[in-house]
């Protein structure tokens, strides 16, 4: 394949000779106007440390695609905070950033005359993205509110280009590695900040204090996103962690690492949220049963084990016994409202759903035992069923959940074929499988939150998905992560 930066030159020299000039050009200009921007409007003067930070995104963006990455992958994490609302729209830096990746490679693969990698599932990806077209185009027929409707739409299916970007430009176990640890690094950092909430409060609003006092007995850790999304962000860190310890033979390096693993769980747990909980042990069965089980790996693990059971586990077990359908138990018991109320708009809505954008009144669908058409938006209409398989249910119908499904279908397929294959490198193997195993902690994960109504969730699962896929469909080729990842079955058989 055509170097990076061949691969620019010649773009440069098909598009025109100042294309190159243009672009550094326009990025310089950019930073420059966003200065008077900032302090001649209502933005925040706040924004302008940010500008430097934007300078970098810039250069790297445009340098080097590889570290282009590497900062989105970082991102990802602590950097959605950093947003700016355009015209109701609230755009985030690492979108930003994914977004001006994207665009940039698709010139280069339209000027390199690229072909893309045999692998992509362009069929199951088709299907996903018409089914969100009809979900627009149902929510905007309905009336449901242009920006409202494309911004569902962004939620679900934005992203995908960092699903083909990853696919089509990464390869080699160096990089695939260094997006790992970049994107672990940036996790871990917001589970170190959840932690200090716990004892400071750090960052938590006043009445939420209050709240998590009386409910909980204690503070609730968040960091900036909130206790549902911080827990599960911390499954999908404890499962490349737990990857990478695993795939590498330094022992320093692997004890810095273990004191990761134990931030993710630590975070996890003062975040007082069950379902992250049992995601977690989702992760770690499942990565149990993919390796290899040497005397070192079960005497840790028993060790772990009793660590956190005379440290954390009274803590686990005490929320645990709370568990019931009532009032008082407002978690499980709204719920199962919920969960009624996507019944009955499905019911009503089978096919296409009420489209994207859509809202509707809980109680009111309960009470009624019925769909219950809204009137007008209110404070107690709602956009959210607490599942991300219900809310696709809900607001695309079979149509659009079905077309996730054969998505996700396509790659187990590629988990299920490196499964049985196992591969002659352990390392690499190892490395796939924590990450497989933050994935399907996520997807269990989901079955009790809409996770992609956060733009932070939405990144953080089409990156490892197409990493996943990546690593899977490489071992399965060649046994290894370093091998080459040809155009066509073909080539690989005469590689």
């Amino acid at each position: 394949m055509i170097s990076e930066q061949h691969t620019v030159i010649a773009a440069a020299s098909r598009w025109g000779p100042g294309i190159a000039l243009m672009c550094w050009g326009g990025a310089v200009l950019g930073g420059l106007a966003a200065i008077p921007m900032v302090l001649l409007t209502d933005l925040s003067p706040l924004l302008l440390p940010a500008i430097p930070l934007a300078a970098v995104a810039g250069i790297l963006v445009l340098w080097d695609t590889r570290l282009g990455l590497y900062l989105a992958a970082f991102a990802i994490g602590p950097l959605n905070i950093v947003q700016v609302e355009l015209a109701e729209v609230t755009v985030s830096f690492p979108e930003v950033l994914i977004l001006a990746l994207f665009l940039k490679e698709l010139l280069r693969f339209v000027a390199g005359g690229e072909r893309p990698r045999d692998f992509l599932p362009w069929i199951a990806l088709g299907l996903y993205v018409m089914a969100s077209l009809v979900g627009v185009a149902t929510g905007l027929l309905r009336g449901n509110g242009t920006v409202k409707v494309f911004q569902d739409f962004r939620q679900f299916t934005e992203y995908i280009v960092l699903y083909l970007l990853v696919l089509h430009r990464v390869s080699g176990r160096r990089q695939i590695l260094g997006l790992l640890v970049c994107f672990m690094a940036g996790f871990a950092l917001l589970g170190l900040h959840g932690i200090a909430q716990r004892y400071t409060g750090l960052g938590i609003p006043g009445i939420q204090q209050e709240s998590d006092l009386v409910q909980f007995g204690s503070l609730r850790s968040g960091s900036f996103y909130g206790s549902t999304p911080l827990g599960a962000m911390m499954v999908l860190c404890l499962g490349v962690t737990v990857g990478v310890i695993l795939s590498i033979r330094d022992r320093l390096i692997q004890i810095i690492l273990c004191g990761v693993a134990g931030v993710c769980v630590i975070a996890a747990v003062f975040t007082q949220t069950r379902a992250s909980w049992l995601a977690m042990a989702v992760v770690i069965v499942v990565v149990f049963l993919s390796i290899r089980k040497t005397p070192l790996l079960l005497g840790a693990v028993f060790c772990g084990l009793v660590v956190f059971g005379l440290t954390l586990g009274g803590e686990v077990v005490a929320r645990f016994s709370q568990l019931r359908v009532t009032k008082a138990e407002r978690s499980l018991y709204q719920r199962t409202q919920y969960y009624e109320a996507a019944w009955h708009i499905f019911r009503e809505y089978p096919l296409r759903g009420l489209g994207w954008g859509c809202y509707y009144n809980v109680k009111s669908i309960v009470r009624n035992n019925r769909y219950v058409p809204r009137e007008r938006p209110s404070p107690k209409a709602v956009a959210t069923v607490h599942s991300a398989y219900l809310q696709l249910l809900v607001k695309g119908g079979l149509l659009t959940l079905g077309s996730l499904g054969v998505y996700l279908f396509t790659w187990f397929m590629w988990v299920a074929r490196e499964w049985r294959a196992r591969p002659r490198d352990e390392l690499d193997h190892n490395l796939f499988v924590g990450t497989m195993a933050a994935l399907l902690g996520y997807l269990f994960h989901s079955a009790f939150e809409n996770f992609f109504q956060w733009p932070v969730m939405s990144q953080a699962f089409w990156l490892l998905l197409a990493l996943s896929t990546l690593m899977a469909v490489s071992l399965v080729r060649h046994g290894r992560l370093d091998g080459p990842l040809p155009e066509s079955d073909h080539d690989a058989a005469n590689a």
